[in-house]
């Protein structure tokens, strides 16, 4: 999934970069400027999809049964894991899109113990 703030995009790939665990890119909408503004690494997992609140990216990682959503400034700085799924209760395998609605983030997970 793509978001758009002016006219550059940013997106991930779930696959890929430094770490070989996806990243989270930028690119202007003429096609230039392609940045990696964050490379996903095995603590993190594979980078999935991205919603955007007040210029903050907010998105889904994980591998295995290790899955968190996080939040990450547009410059790349200020990653941080909002919440780790740790248990069936919560479900397994977060998946997009996420919603924001005030403070609040909405999503869905496809298993459960």
């Amino acid at each position: 999934m793509l978001v758009l703030l002016g006219s550059t995009l940013y997106g991930t790939t779930s696959n890929g970069g430094a770490n070989g665990y996806g990243t989270i890119y930028k690119i202007n909408t003429d096609g230039t400027g392609y940045s990696e503004i964050y490379a996903s690494r095995d603590t993190v997992g594979y980078t999935y999809t991205l919603v955007m609140s007040d210029s903050v990216l907010y998105g889904i990682a994980g591998i295995n049964l290790n899955n968190i959503i996080y939040k990450i400034n547009i410059d790349g700085s200020g990653f941080r894991t909002l919440h780790r799924f740790l248990n069936w209760q919560e479900g397994y395998y977060p998946t997009g899109p996420l919603l924001i609605s005030g403070n609040v983030i909405y999503g869905l997970t496809v298993q459960w113990g």
